[in-house]
């Protein structure tokens, strides 16, 4: 199993994890844990993200379809290999 540790932090706005699991739902990866914060007006998630050893080569595709959600919701993302 390959596994990702993805932290986002953007304003408050509706449908941030909605977009974020639908992505990772499309590329069949599986979301093993996460935590949600909101702050002053700012949303935080931390989500533990697993894929099946015969999907890892997705990976990739999963990154770089996280880093352009981002950049159009203007969230500040860090995506961790583990």
């Amino acid at each position: 199993m390959a596994s990702l540790v993805l932290t986002a932090v953007a304003d408050d706005r509706a449908g941030l994890v909605d977009q974020l699991t639908r992505l990772l739902a499309d590329q069949r990866a599986n979301v093993a844990d996460s935590r949600m914060i909101h702050l002053a007006g700012r949303f935080a998630i931390v989500m533990l993200i697993q894929i099946a050893d015969d999907h890892a080569d997705a990976l990739k595709q999963i990154r770089n379809e996280l880093e352009q959600l981002c950049a159009e919701r203007n969230c500040d993302l860090d995506i961790d290999r583990t």
